[in-house]
């Protein structure tokens, strides 16, 4: 993606959620409903935006607030509503199934400039020479057709597009592997003491 592209930010993720939902079981209903779980959960209630429902009572009120919301959702999906409130888009975003959620975060920070690239967790894993050897794999797939005849010019221009995200991705990776290292790094070297 272009970080200067034409589209709204929120144009721009309601295109990358419609890309997915053609390929996602359950499709806008599950979605919606994971949406809607998620904003509840993160956003005080106090500072929503959203009229999304808690679903909760008898079945008939978990129904009525379930429907409601997916229909919220949905307008969203539709253009039927146009501003899309800020406080929306993490839960949007994380709704999203992979490799969907992936990408627009990929292409949402990369309208600023910067990399998508997991933060180190205390005690845990974010990334594994198993992502990463995955994400070399896709790039070596995106890179082959391009370098085929032995050079890159305007004739792979088809091909370029999925080779820069296969790029950015691995870049995330290996931006997070870096970090759990420094992590890991700084937190031995606190932990040692010189004896005199």
């Amino acid at each position: 993606m272009n970080p200067n592209s034409q589209n709204s930010r929120p144009a721009h993720l309601i295109a990358i959620t419609v890309e997915a939902m053609r390929q996602v079981p359950g499709g806008v209903m599950a979605f919606a409903d994971s949406v809607a779980d998620h904003y509840l959960a993160h956003v005080p209630e106090d500072q929503r935006r959203v009229p999304l429902k808690p679903v909760v009572g008898n079945l008939d009120q978990m129904d009525k607030a379930q429907r409601a919301n997916r229909q919220t959702i949905n307008r969203y999906i539709n253009g039927e509503v146009r501003a899309f409130p800020a406080d929306l888009e993490e839960s949007w975003v994380q709704a999203l199934p992979p490799p969907a959620n992936e990408r627009a975060l990929r292409e949402l920070a990369e309208r600023y400039g910067l990399l998508a690239a997991r933060a180190p967790h205390a005690g845990g894993t974010t990334v594994t020479l198993g992502d990463i050897a995955q994400d070399v794999g896709a790039l070596l797939q995106r890179m082959a057709p391009i370098i085929a005849d032995g050079r890159i010019d305007h004739a792979d221009r088809p091909y370029v597009a999925p080779a820069l995200a296969a790029v950015r991705n691995l870049q995330a990776e290996l931006a997070s592997l870096e970090a759990q290292l420094v992590e890991a790094d700084e937190a031995s070297s606190k932990s040692v003491r010189a004896i005199r």
